[in-house]
């Protein structure tokens, strides 16, 4: 009875399958297929084969398409996760907007310098990213190129610049990383950078006036500003003569026959210094002079905090004669006649 009860079991578990691997065909050639199908399965377990001689039921299904003449089962289609289907959905739609912009001659043209002006996008996207990298990474922004100042070169930057629109042209030419997982990361790269290319450039355009303003503050000012050495304002001058001695009242001219001033302007009553010692002090024009005059006598008078001359003192220039040319002998010293003695009285 077990026996039997098991028997029946397996064989209705085999139709059941059968019948599944034929749920692709209407109801009812199912149901002709499989007609008698138990009864032909319980004859065949009672041979002597059990339900094991079966087989698959899977290949039955399939032998039984094949003496009707049927096709056989269609692959089954895969399963998309919802990312594929939401790309899927999006490219049909992007599909069909650029089919409807090319239906008319303006939209075809637009589209075609779209299309050729791939490359110069593949640049601007490269620049894009390592303008929010950098912003990120050092919290500034170059401006448009990592040039700070005209001597400066930033390696670092530079490198990262040429590096990000390499990797941006050869993805967007095809050449680097063609899998399925860098085609999804270019577009979001893609989109992130078109998102932020207003304020990137609102900043490199910022960055780059900043920067252009603080080079007009360092340059050297022009003669009209006073007087500069090398980049370094000259405040006072101080003059030595051959004894070394300093000089007082000097009246300075260059080779035009023009007064040397020091002062930003030579209508200010004074103006403002600062010694290397960082002391504030007033230079004033010179009291023996007036106007323009007092500005050109130097040492000028200072305020505020006493100023003093680089030297007390120099040391004296060798005189021309003491300077011998080569070759040429010592001169001979004139012999100075010695008084005679006074005999004795």
């Amino acid at each position: 009875m077990i026996t039997a009860d098991g028997t029946r079991e397996s064989v209705h578990e085999f139709a059941q399958a059968v019948r599944d691997a034929l749920s692709d065909l209407p109801a009812d050639e199912i149901d002709e297929l499989t007609d008698g199908l138990e009864a032909d399965l319980f004859e065949r377990a009672a041979e002597g084969g059990g339900t094991d001689a079966f087989g698959d039921p899977v290949v039955y299904a399939a032998e039984l398409r094949t003496s009707a003449g049927l096709p056989e089962r269609p692959a089954q289609p895969r399963r998309f996760t919802p990312a594929e289907q939401f790309g899927a959905s999006a490219a049909a739609k992007w599909k069909a907007a650029v089919s409807a912009v090319r239906g008319n001659a303006f939209g075809a043209w637009l589209i075609d310098l779209a299309v050729a002006l791939r490359p110069v996008w593949w640049v601007l996207r490269g620049w894009v990213v390592w303008q929010v990298v950098t912003i990120l990474l050092w919290d500034q922004s170059y401006g448009f190129l990592p040039i700070s100042h005209a001597s400066d070169f930033n390696f670092w930057p530079w490198l990262l610049l040429l590096g990000l629109v390499l990797i941006s042209v050869q993805w967007g030419r095809g050449r680097w990383m063609r899998g399925r997982w860098a085609r999804g990361l270019l577009l979001l790269i893609s989109i992130v950078a078109a998102v932020a290319l207003l304020p990137v450039l609102t900043f490199a355009i910022n960055a780059t006036w900043s920067q252009s303003s603080v080079d007009e503050m360092t340059s050297v000012p022009t003669s009209s500003d006073g007087m500069f050495d090398n980049g370094r304002q000259v405040y006072n001058i101080y003059a030595y003569d051959s004894d070394g001695k300093l000089l007082q009242n000097v009246r300075l001219y260059d080779q035009d026959g023009k007064q040397l001033i020091t002062a930003p302007d030579e209508t200010y009553p004074d103006y403002g210094a600062q010694n290397h010692y960082g002391e504030s002090f007033t230079v004033t024009p010179n009291p023996l002079g007036s106007g323009a005059t007092g500005w050109s006598i130097y040492p000028l008078p200072t305020k505020a905090a006493v100023q003093y001359p680089p030297f007390p003192q120099l040391g004296p220039l060798a005189p021309a004669s003491e300077t011998m040319t080569p070759g040429a002998s010592a001169p001979t010293p004139t012999p100075v006649p010695t008084p005679s003695a006074t005999p004795a009285s």
